[in-house]
């Protein structure tokens, strides 16, 4: 787990300060965070809480590309926040090769395969720089029970999470997959829907073919589809979305937004 494989345990002045900077980001759970001095509860709840539970979310971490937060088969510490840049879930098969499973933005939680018996199910490693909390699941399960716009957040990731998998499984063309996927990431950004909408991909053309279910040539041909069709450009890890509109369409009954 993250506090055991030597990352940076934030002091209480930085847990502080990280945490003013998570509410400025717009990270749809705030409401987890009972930092002393910093509480993110609505006021009518600091007092209440603060004394009981401030001290438990004190697990933030900075960590760099390739620095796993947990592995397969480990013990469930905690539910896991991200709350800046991006994590990729994974299994290996036998032959040593990787199966995306998933990828984790800012506002959005890991970990939660391993509440069925307590552990990991798969892998969760950084893709880039990236910030996360880690929250007691008893601390999670009271802060749904005291504040329901937290557990509908939960609920609302957990169910998109639930969609992203049904299609991933369905009847499919690779076209709709891949423009269900880059609709999806343009949903997950904190891009301007009013300026370029340029996407940076943390993640590789191997990762987004074993997520998407497909090879990585079929992937190649598809994006020189998707650009030849004027419907977006590409530049290695860069990717302009030109025609929004066009590309949901594309995706049809696919879209995972």
């Amino acid at each position: 787990m993250i506090h055991e494989a030597g990352h940076k345990i934030l002091k209480q002045s930085e847990i502080r300060q990280r945490a003013a900077q998570c509410r400025k980001s717009g990270c749809r759970f705030t409401g987890l965070c009972w930092f002393t001095g910093s509480c993110l509860l609505p006021s009518e709840h600091c007092d209440e809480h603060r004394d009981s539970l401030g001290a438990r979310m004190q697990m933030m971490t900075d960590l760099a590309p390739g620095d796993h937060v947990y592995r397969l088969s480990e013990p469930f510490a905690g539910v896991v926040v991200v709350t800046n840049g991006w994590l990729k879930t994974y299994t290996v098969d036998s032959d040593g090769t990787e199966q995306i499973v998933s990828f984790i933005t800012g506002g959005e939680l890991a970990g939660l395969e391993a509440l069925e018996d307590g552990t990991h199910k798969h892998n969760a490693v950084a893709l880039c720089k990236t910030s996360c909390c880690l929250l007691d699941v008893d601390d999670f399960a009271e802060v749904c029970k005291n504040q329901p716009d937290v557990l509908k957040e939960f609920l609302a990731v957990f169910g998109a999470a639930l969609r992203k998998q049904e299609i991933l499984a369905g009847n499919y063309s690779s076209t709709e997959k891949l423009a269900a996927f880059l609709m999806d990431l343009l949903a997950r950004s904190d891009i301007d829907p009013s300026a370029s909408r340029t996407l940076s991909l943390p993640m590789t053309h191997h990762d987004i073919a074993s997520y998407l279910a497909m090879a990585p040539e079929t992937l190649s041909r598809q994006i020189k589809r998707l650009i030849k069709s004027g419907l977006i450009k590409s530049s290695g890890k860069h990717l302009e979305i030109i025609d929004p509109g066009g590309l949901a369409k594309t995706a049809d009954g696919a879209l995972m937004v």
